[in-house]
């Protein structure tokens, strides 16, 4: 099951942004990859598989998620708050 969030970034400082997500990604175990329009990434973050892609069009980042975890605790949203930890 793939889910999709929307993020808004600054559309002045998308290669700023994107290497700050990378490097945030890295240190949780994901590894992002792509340019400043599209891209992917994957790896396990807090124990969990994650993959998915990412599309950035004006000031919307929209992320899908490919591979996420589906419990209750650890779920699509949990990833989705971890993405915007590292948007900041």
């Amino acid at each position: 099951m793939t889910a999709t969030k929307t993020f808004s970034i600054d559309p002045s400082r998308v290669l700023e942004q994107l290497v700050r997500i990378g490097a945030a990604a890295a240190k949780d175990g994901v590894r992002f990859s792509g340019n400043e329009r599209a891209g992917s990434f994957a790896g396990k973050a807090r124990g969990h598989d994650i993959a998915g892609n990412y599309q950035i069009d004006g000031a919307q980042f929209v992320v899908t998620l490919t591979t996420h975890p589906a419990g209750f605790f650890a779920n699509a949203n949990g990833v989705f708050r971890e993405i915007e930890k590292w948007l900041r």
